[in-house]
């Protein structure tokens, strides 16, 4: 079963007197369970790409279709209905509230949308990612890792289908980048979930189930 459809995926801006084409007849499927990493140089659109997929941008052309439906069909608000409970994002810059402690920013996408049972679930994800002692922790007093730990917490605490992560160890040491790109590759064994992963590390991508490479706007799956 496919998470993820895309079929003949254009993008483009209009830049001053030019048209900026970033997105350029891309195909894909992701199932379910699967693990896809997505690379290419700086620059070349794969944070794009990433917003496409979940539906956070619209393409100029083609199709989208996310957990069975078609992005086009849908508005905004549909849009984001469809994502509430089964999307979770993980981004470089971990996002976090400042004024919430650790505990707070993973309840806080739960109470958004009324799921039941909010602080026992992101007591336990917390637990899992070895936080327990880092709840009442507000961000600027968490090290890197373990603020980007908090941020998978968040969007591994709604059980997703699907969580789409940009860039997720590009700020940590190598010893927590490993630790993060571990727990993560977790992610589709233990919640039967996808993951799908822009990243720059050459070792994180391979140890993905596929790598696909973005160049000059379409993807190219790698040879293993």
């Amino acid at each position: 079963m496919s998470v993820i459809e895309l079929n003949n995926l254009h993008y483009h801006v209009d830049d001053a007197d030019q048209r900026l084409h970033i997105v350029r007849g891309c195909d894909l499927t992701v199932n379910q369970n699967e693990s896809v990493a997505i690379v290419g140089r700086s620059g070349s659109g794969k944070s794009t790409l990433l917003s496409l997929m979940s539906g956070l941008l619209m393409p100029t052309s083609g199709e989208i279709k996310l957990l069975g439906q078609s992005l086009t069909d849908l508005n905004e608000d549909q849009r984001a209905e469809l994502r509430a409970g089964q999307i979770g994002f993980v981004f470089q810059d971990f996002q976090l509230m400042p004024a919430m402690t650790a505990l707070e920013n993973v309840m806080m996408p739960m109470e958004l949308f009324d799921i039941p049972n909010a602080r026992a679930r992101a007591l336990d994800s917390l637990g899992s990612l070895g936080l327990a002692e880092r709840l009442n922790h507000l961000p600027h007093q968490l090290s890197g890792g373990e603020q980007q730990r908090v941020a998978i917490a968040r969007a591994w605490v709604l059980n997703p289908k699907l969580i789409f992560a940009d860039e997720p160890t590009g700020n940590l040491d190598q010893h927590n980048a490993q630790a993060i790109q571990t727990r993560l590759l977790d992610i589709p064994r233990q919640q039967e979930a996808s993951l799908v992963v822009v990243t720059h590390d050459p070792e994180f991508a391979a140890r993905c189930d596929r790598t696909l490479e973005l160049i000059d706007g379409q993807l190219v799956e790698t040879q293993r």
